[in-house]
């Protein structure tokens, strides 16, 4: 999630318009709401003086707002964070384990907009891919490419199984909205 995105969530879980955020970080009335616009949009990318005040606003850490390093453990937990908010997820404790799963089933197979492919069905794909890792159907070697290589890999495995008149209706839908987003990425 960019920080312009964060910065529009926050913005709108406090309830507040573009122009009384930027008032309230110290913009004047006449650049407020337009610099709080460029921002959300990624037009323009804020300093970390005006990401700590923000967060102050938002009472929350400058961390929570900007694209976190996944590779710490601070980072992990506020991309998680984002996730969370993105995709309306529950965290919860299940004797030892951990589990986290879409509170509800619509959100898990929409996404946050209407352009996000199947969420759902890309995470049961990958649970697939991870299980036959595990259970010695495919190599470590096999199952990072397809990792590496998501969507394309899967794409193509696809492609290689169905013919488009032998694919399932609901499987088709979100394999086209799949390939959809990817060609609007390149």
């Amino acid at each position: 999630m960019s920080v312009g995105s964060r910065i529009r969530h926050f913005r709108q879980k406090n309830n507040l318009k573009q122009r009384e955020l930027g008032l309230m970080i110290g913009l004047s009335d006449v650049s407020a709401e337009v610099r709080i616009n460029q921002y959300e949009s990624g037009a323009r990318t804020p300093r970390p003086d005006v990401l700590r005040k923000l967060a102050d606003v938002f009472h929350i850490s400058p961390r929570a707002l900007i694209d976190s390093d996944v590779y710490s453990g601070i980072g992990f937990m506020h991309t998680m964070f984002a996730i969370e908010d993105t995709y309306d997820l529950e965290v919860m404790r299940m004797g030892t384990d951990v589990v986290v799963r879409f509170k509800d089933a619509s959100v898990a197979s929409m996404g946050p907009t209407s352009t996000t492919p199947a969420v759902e069905t890309c995470l049961l794909e990958w649970a697939t891919k991870y299980m036959s890792w595990q259970n010695g159907e495919i190599t470590r070697e096999e199952y990072d490419s397809w990792r590496y290589n998501f969507p394309e890999e899967y794409l193509k495995e696809v492609e290689e199984t169905y013919t488009e008149d032998q694919m399932p209706s609901p499987y088709m839908e979100k394999y086209i909205s799949l390939k959809k987003e990817l060609d609007q990425s390149k």
